[in-house]
């Protein structure tokens, strides 16, 4: 999910509108209004939603898209062989809680 609607390499907003759904929490609103979704490489599909206060990453998206997620502290490694996108270190928000 992408608060920037530049970081998508195509846009598709089936509803002009409408919201398509959406997100409570990672806001600073009540919640966030899905605006449509495009396509964001190498990582695939990825929803806009302008008013979410950080960009998110789907760890199982990274995985199904064939990379290697390590968690190591306060980063998160990813990594791809055979890709221009070798490897990239992001910092993993401290908002972000463990479901389990």
């Amino acid at each position: 999910m992408v608060n920037d609607k530049s970081l998508l390499t195509t846009f598709v907003n089936p509803c002009p509108n409408y919201t398509m759904g959406k997100i409570n929490g990672f806001t600073n609103y009540s919640e966030a209004k899905i605006l449509g979704y495009g396509s964001m490489e190498p990582l695939g599909n990825a929803l806009y939603a302008p008013q979410v206060i950080a960009n998110l990453i789907s760890v199982s998206q990274l995985t199904d898209n064939g990379f290697e997620v390590r968690i190591l502290g306060d980063r998160c490694i990813s990594t791809k062989s055979n890709s221009k996108h070798e490897s990239s270190i992001l910092p993993v928000s401290q908002s972000v809680q463990n479901t389990n």
